[in-house]
C-alpha cells in the first residue's frame, strides 16, 4: 500500500495538470505557435503516458506529427478533439482508480 501511495501521488498530479496543459497546447496552436504546441504535447505525452494512457499517447504523438507536417487547420481541429477525448478517458480512468485507492 505504501508503494501505491507514490503511484497515487503521481497520478493525482497528472489528473490535476493534464487538462490545463492540453488546453494550453491547443491555445498555442490556435495562436499560430505550432512549435510550442508540439513541444507541450510531447511533454504531456511523457507525463500522461507514464501512467499507462497508451491511447492518449498514440493520439498525441500522431497529433504532434500532424502539427509538424502542417496539416490543414480543419484536420488539426479534429485531431485535437480526438486527442482531447482520449485524454478525458484516461483522466476518468485515473480518477476512478484514485477514488478506489482512497476508499481503501
Amino acid at each position: 500500500r505504501e508503494r501505491l501511495g507514490g503511484v497515487a501521488h503521481v497520478l493525482q498530479r497528472v489528473v490535476d495538470d493534464a487538462g490545463r496543459e492540453f488546453a494550453q497546447a491547443r491555445q498555442s496552436w490556435r495562436e499560430g505557435d505550432d512549435e510550442a504546441a508540439a513541444r507541450m504535447l510531447h511533454a504531456l505525452r511523457g507525463g500522461v503516458g507514464s501512467v499507462g494512457a497508451k491511447r492518449f499517447a498514440q493520439a498525441s504523438q500522431a497529433l504532434e506529427k500532424e502539427i509538424k507536417a502542417a496539416h490543414s487547420r480543419e484536420q488539426l481541429e479534429r485531431s485535437f478533439s480526438q486527442t482531447g477525448a482520449e485524454l478525458d478517458a484516461a483522466l476518468d480512468a485515473a480518477r476512478a482508480w484514485l477514488d478506489s485507492y482512497r476508499a481503501g
